[in-house]
């Protein structure tokens, strides 16, 4: 037997497994695409490389060696919180694609409408106020004993609020108003002025 035939088969295999990883970012409510969350991904020889999902939500790598790959988020999209989680994907099957699904959560806050009178600046109750915003958000309210609606869990974006039925002895104000719910925890004020 010669030397040669003894090297073949003792000859490792393992550096000729490739494979991909398709990674999707979405929403995690309403499990719609992300796009412009940029993760950074870890892996054997030193490999690393910072992406960018695309307009609908992915990345992919394509003809990675085999060994374990450590992937991060830094930075989540505009409105979303970040998460945290490093997840790991291990190529040991050439030809193979690792699917990889990531949730981001949508950051939340408050709003809080008051109503008062336009002279005496006193509370009033019984305003009935027609709330949109995204996602399909609507949502008709009624200000309480102390004139103030409280929306609690609103997702980060644009509102428009209107008043559609004043409280007995008040005109209707028929103004339309925007807020933007911004920053997690925070609650966002509208205060409305009614005439008698």
């Amino acid at each position: 037997l010669t030397g040669d035939w003894s090297s073949d088969v003792c000859s490792s295999d393992l550096h000729k497994i490739h494979g991909n990883i398709d990674l999707t970012k979405v929403d995690s409510q309403t499990k719609k695409p992300i796009p412009g969350v940029q993760f950074r991904i870890d892996g054997p020889n030193n490999y690393r490389v910072e992406k960018t999902t695309d307009d609908k939500g992915k990345i992919r790598l394509e003809n990675l060696v085999f060994g374990e790959y450590h992937i991060t988020e830094l930075k989540p999209a505009e409105g979303y919180l970040a998460n945290t989680t490093t997840h790991k994907v291990n190529i040991d099957t050439n030809g193979k694609t690792y699917n990889l699904t990531v949730e981001n959560k949508i950051q939340s806050g408050g709003i809080e409408i008051t109503k008062i009178d336009k002279e005496t600046k006193k509370p009033i109750p019984g305003v009935e106020f027609n709330i949109t915003g995204p996602e399909g958000f609507n949502k008709t309210a009624t200000t309480n004993a102390k004139g103030v609606i409280t929306l609690e869990d609103t997702r980060y974006g644009n509102y428009t609020i209107r008043e559609i039925k004043p409280a007995p002895g008040y005109l209707a104000n028929n103004n339309t108003y925007s807020l933007k719910v911004v920053e997690a925890g925070k609650r966002s004020e509208e205060r409305r002025v009614g005439k008698e």
